[in-house]
């Protein structure tokens, strides 16, 4: 999945809590599985563009009304996470101050989707998830051949420092409940209306 929580906070957040952080990609391949096998099908069944459509159409105005302010605020959040991370991958590569980078990385995104299309940005979309997914599992592996003492050099560096919960994909109890549930739950309930 793209975007700058995947991309640069999901990365963030697996050095600070380890492995766990997976179950945050988890949450994504359980709501596109709902999105593809039961919400989605719904939507193109009765010819809805949004959920805010549909739930208007079967309930009443406010109802979408009231949806779409909800994701409007939502969207809103996504978009200024976005744009903080453009401006972070444009502050890494140029060293112009983070406050300043912000806009130049606004500036480009917006000035592409213009110039591109919704189309060609989606279709951009798809390279760039293949491109994600290829880089990252080539990382992994030049990771534990290239890293000195590989990976038993990363576990000793955890177990060594007292943190063998960021070892595990399931973490202490109270990050698997505060964490792992809660993204797949958040997720899978906000992310395919939103989306859509």
């Amino acid at each position: 999945v793209l975007g700058t929580v995947h991309i640069l906070g999901a990365m963030e957040s697996a050095f600070n809590l380890g492995a766990i952080v997976a179950w945050f990609s988890i949450a994504h391949v359980v709501q596109l599985g709902i999105v593809c096998t039961v919400t989605g099908r719904w939507a193109r069944a009765l010819r809805f563009t949004t959920i805010p459509e549909m739930l208007g159409k079967l309930y009443d105005t406010k109802v979408r009304i009231a949806v779409a302010a909800v994701i409007a605020a939502c969207v809103w959040g996504i978009g200024t996470l976005e744009t903080q991370g453009l401006g972070i991958v444009m502050a890494s590569i140029t060293g112009v101050p983070l406050s300043q980078a912000i806009y130049i990385g606004f500036a480009l995104g917006l000035l592409y989707v213009i110039l591109a299309g919704l189309a060609q940005t989606a279709w951009l979309n798809v390279v760039n998830s293949v491109i994600l997914y290829i880089g990252t599992i080539l990382a992994v592996g030049l990771l534990g051949m290239f890293f000195p003492g590989g990976w038993q050099a990363i576990e000793n560096f955890y177990i060594s420092n007292n943190m063998p919960q960021n070892l595990s994909i399931y973490g202490t109890l109270e990050l698997f409940l505060g964490f792992a549930v809660v993204n797949v739950l958040c997720t899978t309930f906000f992310q395919g209306i939103s989306q859509m």
